[in-house]
């Protein structure tokens, strides 16, 4: 029987939970929809713009690889990449394992879109962030921070024994380090989402 961790909270947790899940429920709702509008406008389907994802962030593959994360048929995907290819999105060539195998790459226009259907998620930040005063952005960006580490740690104990745990969160806590490290170096950049269809 699934356990409902909600029974389990304090009043002050309910609260903290409960404007989580308002906000990541805005969030999601935003970027989706901005991404299916980008996609829409741009005359692309979902299917197609979730071949790009794949490929832009995961680097060329096998269409054996793409019929494996995709509910369609193998004519309906060649199908499908044949547009693309006529659209100037993807290329296709001989897989250097197996000659018999066509490799799927973007080109350029294909990564170009790509990284335009992520900035027209992110846009609507840009709006939020001109209602807040410097102290209320600064306060939100430590908050955010404190999450993502948070997050990290919670990650890693998913589904792990509790003698692993401590393990786990001596590896966070260098690997934490390293990143403000490289943080303090180099300019922070967004971090793109992957939403599938």
């Amino acid at each position: 029987m699934p356990i409902n961790y909600m029974d389990k909270l304090t009043n002050q947790d309910s609260d903290f939970y409960d404007e989580m899940l308002k906000w990541f429920s805005t969030f999601a709702r935003r970027s989706l929809e901005d991404f299916h509008r980008f996609t829409r406008d741009a005359g692309l389907t979902m299917l197609q713009m979730n071949v790009m994802m794949q490929v832009h962030y995961g680097g060329p593959c096998e269409m054996n690889t793409l019929l494996e994360t995709m509910l369609a048929s193998k004519a309906a995907v060649s199908q499908m990449i044949e547009r693309m290819v006529q659209q100037d999105l993807v290329e296709r060539s001989e897989s250097p394992d197996d000659r018999r195998a066509r490799r799927i790459s973007l080109t350029k226009k294909g990564h170009q879109l790509v990284e335009d259907s992520v900035s027209a998620r992110q846009g609507w930040l840009l709006e939020i962030g001109k209602n807040l005063s410097p102290a209320q952005k600064s306060q939100i960006a430590h908050a955010i921070h404190t999450l993502a580490q948070a997050t990290v740690i919670a990650d890693g104990h998913i589904g792990m024994p509790d003698d692993h745990r401590h393990k786990s969160q001596d590896i966070t806590s260098n690997t934490e380090k390293s990143s403000d490290a490289i943080h303090g170096s180099l300019p922070r950049r967004a971090v793109s989402m992957n939403f599938r269809d």
